[in-house]
């Protein structure tokens, strides 16, 4: 190789190494730090009170609760789902099973808690016999078979054995205290100071009812002091409201109830909500900085408050309470949702709750059909305010059963339906 040629070589290799070595180094990402927890989280309670055996409404208040808790999902907070009580009495699909249909139906549906209401002491003991007559029997009998058959917590805080100690049934509890989305809740129970008018004197024999505002207040105190950020008092126990719109509005409510009484007798902002029942109205409003709501009765429809915590601080800093939400119905008054959307998606029937209380519907119907061999000519009339040919039935066949009695009375008010023409079914009695 000449002199030019070996000259003209060690030019270009040179040139060739200074572009390498002056090419910039490949730029690595940093690595994205962890996810941090949510500072603020949402818990959506959701409410129902009275619903008195309404099984059929249960798979489609199902279909709003799976959207809801889609919706929780997506924004990493959860869903409460809580009932003020009187869950069983009042119709043949949960009466038949003295309550256990209906308790299948809200443990597919997720209830985290339930409050005793004054009619969950209706059915007595165990069995046919719906009074405790004798020493033997046990007049919580049928309460406790729920509650030993319950997922879900069953809770009062004022309702104790006769001396003043611990209610006599284990499971209901005064109050619980349970992590929800990182967030720690506590809810206490209470029974309506209604009780002992308005159920069987006989099944209440075993049982005490302490003050309700005190009870609750006790329980309160406790919750904090376990580390509670959140608070709710489940109460069946009620007022009533004919307004909603502004929750701080209270001119369209009845003042001297008695869960606006609880609000009041407690320090404000003891509570951060309280979910009521027992007086089949709605409530949707603020009171002593508490927020309040009931929705009705009979499966009607659910109440909603959206509560969000900041789990920094360990307290809620909003709630926002909605107004009662009606299930919705067709022109023949059959539960269905072809039109009805809720968090954004259709609402449909939940099949999980369908599935686990199919055999209660189907067996209630079955019964409900039964021809029982008499039919009638022209209708029976009732009345709720005066002597009626169907009230005077009535007597006349309790009277019947009843070979020893010398009179029989009846409360006009408890004859609901006339008897039309036609032939008698158990369903129609």
């Amino acid at each position: 190789m000449s002199v030019c040629s070996r000259t003209l070589f060690a030019m270009v290799l040179t040139a060739l190494c200074a572009c390498a070595t002056t090419q910039p180094a490949i730029q690595r990402a940093p690595a994205a730090p962890p996810t941090a927890a949510p500072t603020l989280v949402k818990l959506s309670v959701i409410q129902t009170n009275d619903v008195h055996g309404r099984l059929q409404q249960l798979p489609l208040l199902g279909g709003y609760l799976h959207n809801l808790r889609l919706a929780r999902e997506r924004d990493h907070g959860a869903l409460l789902l809580l009932d003020a009580g009187d869950v069983f009495q009042g119709t043949l699909e949960s009466n038949r099973s003295e309550g256990a249909s209906m308790v299948r139906g809200y443990d597919a549906l997720g209830y985290t808690a339930v409050a005793v209401g004054n009619h969950e002491f209706d059915f007595g003991p165990v069995g046919p016999a719906s009074l405790a007559l004798s020493p033997n029997d046990d007049p919580l009998g049928a309460l406790r078979a729920r509650a030993e058959q319950a997922h879900f917590t069953w809770l009062s805080a004022n309702l104790h054995d006769q001396h003043g100690g611990p209610f006599p049934v284990q499971q209901v509890q005064p109050a619980i205290l349970l992590e929800v989305a990182g967030v720690r809740v506590g809810i206490v129970g209470g029974t309506t100071a209604d009780t002992p008018k308005q159920t069987a004197t006989p099944n209440l024999r075993d049982v005490s009812l302490a003050p309700l505002a005190e009870s609750i207040a006790l329980q309160v105190r406790a919750l904090r002091a376990r580390g509670a950020q959140v608070v709710i008092a489940l109460v069946h126990a009620g007022g009533e409201c004919r307004h909603f719109g502004d929750p701080d509005d209270l001119t369209e409510c009845n003042p001297d109830s008695e869960i606006f009484e609880l609000a009041k007798a407690l320090p404000e902002h003891a509570l951060d909500l309280i979910v009521g029942g027992h007086t089949h109205a709605p409530i949707a409003h603020r009171v002593h900085g508490i927020p309040i709501i009931e929705s009705f009765a009979n499966a009607r429809a659910f109440g909603r408050v959206d509560l969000t915590v900041d789990v920094s601080s360990g307290r809620a800093v909003e709630a926002q309470i909605f107004a009662p939400h009606t299930l919705c119905l067709d022109e023949l008054g059959t539960p269905i949702c072809t039109h009805e959307s809720y968090e954004g998606a259709p609402v449909t029937r939940d099949a999980k709750v369908s599935t686990a209380i199919a055999a209660d519907l189907e067996a209630a119907s079955a019964e409900r059909s039964r021809p029982l061999g008499v039919s009638v000519v022209s209708e029976v009339t009732r009345s709720s305010t005066a002597e009626s040919p169907l009230g005077n039935l009535l007597a006349d066949l309790m009277l019947k059963a009843f070979p020893g009695a010398d009179a029989a009375f009846n409360n006009s008010s408890s004859v609901r339906t006339a008897l039309a023409p036609g032939p008698l079914t158990y369903g129609r009695i």
